[in-house]
């Protein structure tokens, strides 16, 4: 395997492999087990503030961490979920390695959830996308959501884009959170209660219900139907 350089790493030179909102993915065959974040350069100002649209939250541009606000709660719930939970090899999200400077700006080092042919492992709407979403799925995620609840994981982000499907351990298929992990609340109240929690996952796990059985129908199969699930 090509030795990784940690002082600075060229983008251009990497596929971009996935996008969100206000983030971009990279990946590059020379390294299959791991991917780099960075923060799209729309959704940052030069001195790398986040560009805020909402005159309600214009106080947000101002905050310490600016546009890598999301790193660093990412970062938080990796690491207290390490801190609780050492030596556990299943976490349901995906692991954090650090950070590198990139062409694009500052770039975090995160684990590349493999299918089993090495592929990048295909979202939930992928999945629905192209008509491949079985009851297996639906179970796996609703197992996720459970272990959520166990390992007191906290999310800030509900889309069917954050979760992806892994089957390379052929007995052990799982859906694994990449994306929307840590504490959005400024006072942390998920964090501290597990009762409320609880709650929101609850609520987040009924919101990726809907949204698979829409999906569903615009890609034009009847997801209820074909895999009994309950609405």
């Amino acid at each position: 395997m090509t030795k990784f350089v940690l002082d600075f790493v060229d983008l251009d030179q990497w596929r971009l492999a996935g996008h969100g909102a206000s983030r971009n993915l990279f990946e590059n065959r020379l390294y299959p087990d791991i991917l780099i974040k960075t923060v799209k350069p729309s959704a940052q100002t030069p001195g790398g503030n986040r560009k805020v649209k909402s005159r309600f939250f214009f106080f947000k541009k101002w905050r310490r961490f600016g546009a890598y606000m999301v790193f660093r709660r990412e970062l938080e719930e990796f690491l207290n979920l390490a801190r609780k939970f050492a030596g556990e090899k299943n976490l349901p999200i995906a692991k954090i390695f650090g950070f590198v400077q990139t062409s694009q700006g500052l770039g975090m080092i995160v684990e590349r959830v493999s299918a089993r042919d090495g592929s990048l492992a295909p979202t939930l709407r992928r999945l629905i996308q192209e008509r491949r979403f079985e009851q297996k799925h639906l179970d796996a995620l609703n197992d996720f959501f459970r272990d959520a609840a166990r390992f007191h994981i906290v999310l800030m982000d509900c889309n069917l884009g954050n979760f992806v499907w892994s089957d390379v351990h052929e007995n052990h298929p799982r859906i694994i959170c990449v994306d929307g992990t840590g504490e959005k609340s400024p006072v942390g109240l998920f964090a501290m209660s597990n009762l409320l929690n609880r709650i929101k996952l609850r609520r987040y796990q009924a919101r990726l219900h809907e949204q698979i059985r829409k999906q569903g129908e615009t890609a034009g199969i009847n997801v209820s139907s074909l895999i009994g699930m309950t609405m």
